[in-house]
């Protein structure tokens, strides 16, 4: 998760974007079911209500995205 966090926050900065909220899920698998519950339900539930514009990721196959 670390290895994410800083370069998607640089980003979010140098873009002088602010970040709505971060959302981790530890231990889980980018390639396994994840569903309610979790921060990437979370998630899709604030881009589906207009929380957010964005979702910044540095590796989509195991996103820790910050939604913008």
């Amino acid at each position: 998760m670390k290895r994410q966090i800083s370069p998607s926050r640089s980003l979010v900065s140098a873009k002088g974007w602010t970040v709505a909220r971060e959302y981790v899920d530890n231990e889980t698998s980018a390639a396994k079911h994840r569903g309610d519950g979790t921060a990437l339900a979370a998630m899709l539930s604030d881009l589906t209500r207009g929380a957010a514009d964005l979702v910044v990721a540095v590796d989509l196959d195991s996103s820790t995205p910050l939604a913008i």
